[in-house]
């Protein structure tokens, strides 16, 4: 299918469009929506990795992702009462072959859609799935290159408003004179096909923080990627957001737990919710204070006096203390807040006499504990390192 052109879409020939450096971005070229098709309950891509990305046809050069017609449309006027992230989660899932609504999705999620909570329902479903801060584009192309499906953060009123939007393709529109450079993506709020220039996607991507709507909370070219069962992707990075991770992993504990010491079924579901009730805690209070007290504070100071002669140089190294006591707090934070929801987890587990999953979960907690401490001891060193560089960057 050319993703690129959707059902005939032609161009605009004006080349005031495509002077991208000094242009303002336009709102992006809506195009019609495919059918509305999704993998059937037969069909299964378990234990398959993505095939190459197809090739773009027809006075252009690039890529999208195979089988895009197996991606239903949704959006929040079909989506069945979900939210534009769900609708945008349900697309990807279906399109990997895990059949969930975003009814359902949002069900699962409640109010706290963060990032790390949308990256572990989809590995609860058997998906590979990893957040990337700070991402490249060329990262994103890779991860298309290779037929994974991208969800990026975006924002098309320069942080205004944000959302996520699932990365279908990208290319090179050789009709226009000279050639430009675009991106296609599928918004979940609309319903509809995107394809927008490289540059303007760039500032979108740029401005678009974690896809939630409130607030700046460090997050800049985010996106997160999933695969299919099998698929190996590289390891996630959440640098400058270790402190919000916590947080927000804190009040979904919060949520998640209370509604499983109240309504959990048996023994192992109400203890299942009072460790994540204490797992949760232990990360809202760790990342809150990492986050408030250090983290959000150093970031924006440190912002405003960049580039600075003498100014930035004093004050950017204390900012990177602060910065870094903050990353700590919420590495230690999340570490041991999800190790008690994983140890809450193999409870129930194995009251239900999963016995393979619970010890599954107890490894798990013990991986937790481990990552928190390299993590600490990783990103305190790191943190030194900047503050150094940045005292002597004169």
């Amino acid at each position: 299918m050319d993703i690129r052109r959707i059902f005939g879409f032609e161009p605009q020939q004006e080349a005031d469009l495509i002077n991208e450096a000094t242009q303002t971005p336009q709102e992006p070229q809506n195009v019609a929506s495919p059918p509305e098709l999704g993998l059937s309950s037969a069909d299964s891509l378990e234990g398959t990795k993505r095939p190459g990305a197809t090739n773009v046809v027809t006075g252009t050069q690039g890529v999208a992702l195979p089988d895009i017609e197996q991606m239903p449309m949704l959006s929040l006027a079909t989506g069945g009462g979900g939210t534009s992230t769900s609708c945008v989660l349900s697309m990807i899932f279906n399109y990997l072959g895990v059949q969930m609504p975003p009814a359902d999705i949002d069900q699962a999620l409640g109010t706290e859609q963060a990032p790390e909570q949308l990256l572990r329902l989809a590995r609860d479903h058997g998906l590979p799935a990893e957040g990337y801060n700070n991402g490249t584009i060329d990262q994103l192309k890779g991860f298309i290159d290779q037929g994974y499906p991208v969800e990026a953060a975006i924002s098309e009123d320069n942080g205004v408003t944000n959302q996520r939007v699932v990365v279908t393709g990208y290319g090179v529109d050789n009709k226009r004179n000279p050639p430009m450079e675009f991106v296609t993506y599928r918004d979940g709020k609309t319903g509809t096909d995107q394809e927008v220039p490289l540059s303007y996607f760039e500032q979108y991507w740029a401005a678009g923080d974690s896809g939630q709507d409130w607030g700046s909370h460090g997050y800049k070219n985010y996106m997160m990627v999933y695969g299919p069962p099998g698929a190996k992707l590289p390891p996630g990075n959440d640098d400058g957001v270790e402190a919000y991770n916590s947080l927000s992993n804190g009040l979904y504990g919060l949520t998640k737990g209370t509604d499983l010491l109240l309504h959990g079924d048996g023994f192992g579901g109400h203890a299942h919710g009072v460790l994540q009730t204490i797992g949760g805690g232990i990360n809202l209070v760790g990342g809150g204070m990492g986050y408030y007290l250090g983290t959000a504070p150093a970031q924006y100071i440190e912002d405003k006096v960049d580039g600075i002669p003498v100014v930035q140089n004093v004050v950017k190294p204390i900012c990177d203390a602060l910065d870094t006591t903050g990353t700590v707090l919420g590495d230690i934070s999340n570490g041991f807040g999800t190790a008690f929801d994983d140890v809450g987890s193999a409870i129930q587990s194995f009251s239900n006499g999963d016995i393979s999953g619970g010890a599954e979960d107890l490894v798990d907690s013990l991986v937790d504990l481990g990552s928190a401490a390299v993590n600490s001891v990783s990103d305190a060193a790191q943190g030194a390192v900047t503050a150094i560089k940045h005292f002597f960057s004169f």
